[in-house]
């Protein structure tokens, strides 16, 4: 019982963390662009606009797949950020899922319709592990 409430509690502080993350990020957009300059390398104007899309999706199997934040910024650039609070050795592969259903949503189609093209927002995990 005492390893169940122990799981139980990890859900609990993960789903707060992410929450917290999702929060702190939206605050401010100058910051926000400064962070993602700073976590990608990248070089974007402060004054760039910032964009959160709807980052809720099915899975084949209909299962409801939500990544915690999609950034878009300029317009072009999008980004990936994925908060874990503990050793989750499924969280490549929700980021690759997460990020190929992001791809879906902004596809694109030859003109002959023989190619489709999808791509990836660039995607960073961020850990906070547990030091108990």
């Amino acid at each position: 019982m005492a390893e169940k409430l122990g799981k139980k509690q990890e859900r609990d502080t993960a789903q707060i963390f992410d929450l917290i993350l999702k929060q702190l990020i939206r605050l401010s957009s100058v910051a926000v662009i400064q962070f993602i300059n700073g976590l990608f390398g990248t070089n974007h104007p402060i004054d760039s606009t910032v964009d959160y899309p709807n980052t809720e999706t099915v899975s084949r199997k209909l299962r409801k797949l939500h990544s915690d934040t999609i950034i878009i910024i300029g317009g072009t650039y999008a980004y990936h950020i994925e908060a874990e609070i503990g050793d989750d050795e499924s969280i490549v592969v929700r980021v690759f899922e997460y990020g190929f259903m992001e791809g879906l949503r902004k596809k694109t189609i030859s003109e002959d319709g023989s190619k489709i093209s999808i791509k990836f927002p660039n995607a960073r995990i961020i850990y906070s592990m547990s030091t108990t």
